[in-house]
């Protein structure tokens, strides 16, 4: 590994460049959900024909997160983080100058592959840099900045689309993109590994394409003439996921270690968090929707509706420490499931 930084300036600043990169992310993943109707409408579509540009650009960091970390040893983090941004704010200005729905479905794939690496290299760099003892009050400052991007994003895209016009949700990324870069180059440390490691490609392969071909299965469901489409889509898509298990058990460097399953906290956890996002995570997508398109809101209006949403959410994140230390974690778990199922 190379030298940590060490200059008081690099350690007090470099937290916040993380922080700035984690909410530009996040902000734009919410901001985009209250102008959809406002841009079918500018692209004389239905907003439910809109959900690919959620998709594609969730899809894509879903895929190249794998291979993050790699990347990121292999060129260097200064560089990986650089490439993030940039390729980021591209896409960003793509979204903006697009006019249908195929180009900017494209423009957020490509937003998305520098979304892969941001949120990831970004805490790489952090836990490499900082000694144990300050991981805590490290890691809340880049987390604090992430959570008010989905409580701004919704209003600040309903302030935009009423007041100015959609591509300015996409463009209001570029200046911080710019400021980004310049950041990274004076505070970035360019961390490596010591060695080369191998990654795994065709776990990579595997995985990365089961993941593709299960959500495209999944959006073919809307009706009689795809389900045909839909269930070799899906059946596909298990095979390949199938076969990466069978891969991963021979594996001495699998993506995601079978063993980390036989941990019962991780596994109980990982099945857990499923079954809830399924459920939450469409909120934020949902509710604007819900309210432009049937009740008739208008976009403001629909994204001061999630205020309550991204409060609690900044709320028990900032209460979650003191309550498990309090309670312990099987306490919490048991009466935080019970409270999800019940509602």
């Amino acid at each position: 590994m190379e030298k940590l930084p060490t200059s008081s300036k690099a350690l007090r600043y470099l937290p916040f460049l993380v922080a700035s990169a984690f909410f530009m992310q996040m902000l734009d993943a919410t901001i985009l959900n209250t102008a959809i109707p406002t841009i079918a409408r500018s692209f004389n579509s239905h907003p439910l024909q809109l959900h690919s540009l959620v998709t594609a650009y969730m899809l894509t960091v879903c895929v190249l997160i794998p291979a993050s970390g790699w990347i990121s040893d292999k060129l260097g983090s200064r560089r990986t983080f650089l490439f993030a941004i940039s390729v980021f704010s591209a896409g960003s200005l793509l979204c903006a100058l697009s006019t249908s729905v195929a180009m900017m479905t494209a423009c957020r794939v490509i937003q998305g592959i520098g979304g892969a690496f941001l949120m990831p290299v970004g805490r790489l760099v952090v836990l490499r840099s900082y000694p144990r003892s300050m991981f805590v009050n490290v890691l809340n400052i880049v987390t604090i900045p992430a959570l008010l991007g989905p409580l701004l994003g919704p209003v600040l895209g309903g302030i935009i689309v009423q007041y100015a016009s959609w591509h300015w949700i996409f463009l209001i990324n570029i200046p911080v993109g710019i400021a980004g870069l310049w950041a990274t180059w004076k505070l970035m440390p360019d961390l490596k590994a010591v060695r080369e490691q191998k990654f795994d490609w065709a776990g990579f392969f595997l995985f990365s394409s089961s993941a593709v071909l299960v959500t495209m299965g999944l959006s073919t469901a809307g009706g009689a003439a795809d389900k045909t489409r839909m269930a070799l889509l899906l059946s596909a898509g298990g095979v390949f996921q199938l076969l990466y298990w069978v891969l991963a058990f021979r594996s001495k460097a699998p993506i995601f270690s079978p063993s980390l399953f036989r941990i019962r906290n991780f596994a109980i956890g990982i099945a857990g968090n499923i079954v809830c996002r399924l459920g939450g995570s469409c909120l934020p997508y949902l509710i604007p929707l819900f309210f432009q398109v049937v009740l008739g809101y208008s976009a403001l209006q629909s994204g001061m509706s999630l205020i309550p949403l991204a409060l609690s959410n900044l709320l028990a994140k900032t209460v979650a420490p003191r309550l498990l230390g309090k309670f312990g974690y099987r306490n919490i778990m048991v009466v935080n499931t019970f409270t999800i199922g019940t509602l």
